[in-house]
């Protein structure tokens, strides 16, 4: 997340607060850079993979033909919409603070979870600021992609360092925390953490 940017949006109408981040979970992540292998990137591998094993199947029968190029390029250029759209889509969370009913409604869009989850206030035992460290599990392979990385004059900012993050969540009488935001600047977090508790008045 770019230093200056919050990560999140609040806004209050009536005697509601709401609340909605893309930042929202505190992971280790993969070895692959994620400002590399984005969504952008895996619905272009998927949509190239489906459109070439069509051309393959079309071009045993028909042969190399430019209407079969054709057909590859309409494949690809609309699977890699498709995808974009309705399969590697934007993740954000949606929190809800009802004053008046005195609950917190939380939905997940663009991800595989259904019906949101609506948290009275009174099994909320705390509104929590904390802090997550990730160090680095493979440093053997860091150094090899960050090697191999030299040798093609390309330079990945960020890869291979420990991941931390600032989490705000919600500590529940019965279950684990829910992580509302996760960010890299504890700032963020702070700011996150006032607005929601200021609002909602929870200790």
């Amino acid at each position: 997340m770019p230093a200056g940017d919050r990560g999140f949006s609040i806004r209050r109408q009536d005697q509601t607060l709401i609340f909605r981040t893309a930042y929202f979970s505190a992971e280790r992540g993969s070895v692959l850079h994620s400002g590399i292998y984005n969504r952008e990137m895996a619905s272009i591998l998927v949509s190239f993979a489906a459109a070439g094993l069509i051309y393959m199947v079309l071009a045993r029968s028909y042969g190399t033909t430019p209407a079969l190029s054709a057909v590859f390029l309409a494949v690809f250029a609309a699977g890699f919409l498709l995808l974009r759209r309705f399969v590697f889509r934007e993740r954000s969370l949606e929190a809800v603070f009802d004053a008046a009913g005195r609950t917190v409604t939380v939905r997940l869009h663009g991800t595989m979870k259904g019906r949101p989850e609506v948290i009275p206030f009174g099994k909320i035992e705390r509104l929590l600021i904390q802090k997550k460290e990730f160090g680095i599990v493979n440093p053997d392979g860091v150094a090899f992609v960050e090697k191999i990385s030299a040798q093609h004059g390309t330079v990945i900012p960020g890869f291979g360092q420990e991941k931390v993050f600032y989490v705000v969540e919600l500590v529940l009488s019965d279950g684990g925390p829910h992580t509302l935001f996760a960010g890299s600047h504890v700032e963020d977090a702070l700011a996150a953490y006032d607005e929601i508790r200021g609002f909602s008045g929870l200790p």
